[in-house]
């Protein structure tokens, strides 16, 4: 290609106008593209509907991540989460995480498969420790931070900006979360309904003899 056509096209892309920021981020699932995932994810499901750290633990890479500054390994993984004492912390992560699909990622380890959508698709604009994801299809957005406040609208994946992480607990103890959405909404959701992407992630690494969970950490 000539330098001046080089040049030219530098000086148009550059000056295009970027992307729109969208204002929802819809769910996404690659399993399918592998057989041996749907498998392994079938199998791990079951693991974690049957509380069976044993059978949890021979699905573990032996160098899993168990977090940005902690020791590696099975050993730490099973301290960090008490498996020993039936690991009751840890089922409820898994299981949402096997909920909310993923998709692969190219890492220095190879292609890898990653959990929650949220984590991998989540766009880099964002902030993602004030911005997270209303997620579910009907996410009830209301005007004061209790379940009988007045409905506003139903939120569908919408990314939204929170004000403040620790919430407001209802007298039924509920956590109500102020959010913004990035449409133009405001008002309240619930704590458990919005995930940000610095939230726990798990990574999956097809491995001999098969796929293992090579990550379970979040990065704040």
């Amino acid at each position: 290609m000539p330098r001046w056509l080089a040049a030219v096209l530098l000086l148009v892309l550059g000056q295009a106008p970027a992307a729109p920021l969208p204002n929802r981020l819809p769910p996404v699932d690659e399993a399918w593209r592998d057989p041996t995932l749907v498998a392994f994810r079938q199998q791990l499901r079951e693991v974690v509907e049957a509380r069976d750290g044993a059978a949890l633990t021979r699905l573990l890479y032996s160098r899993i991540e168990n977090g940005l500054d902690a020791e590696r390994g099975v050993r730490a993984f099973r301290q960090r989460w008490r498996l020993d004492e039936g690991g009751e912390a840890l089922w409820p992560v898994l299981e949402r995480l096997l909920s909310l699909g993923g998709a692969f990622v190219r890492s220095s380890r190879g292609v890898q498969f990653c959990s929650p959508y949220v984590f991998v698709g989540f766009p880099p604009e964002l902030d993602a420790r004030v911005h997270g994801v209303a997620v579910g299809e009907a996410v009830e957005l209301r005007r004061a931070p209790r379940g009988d406040g007045a409905l506003l609208r139903r939120l569908n994946h919408h990314l939204v900006r929170v004000s403040d992480w620790d919430g407001v607990r209802d007298a039924g103890g509920q956590v109500w979360l102020e959010v913004h959405t990035l449409d133009g909404s405001y008002g309240y959701v619930r704590r458990e309904h919005v995930m940000r992407p610095i939230d726990y992630h798990a990574c999956f690494l097809a491995m001999s003899p098969g796929w293992r969970l090579i990550s379970l950490l979040r990065i704040d």
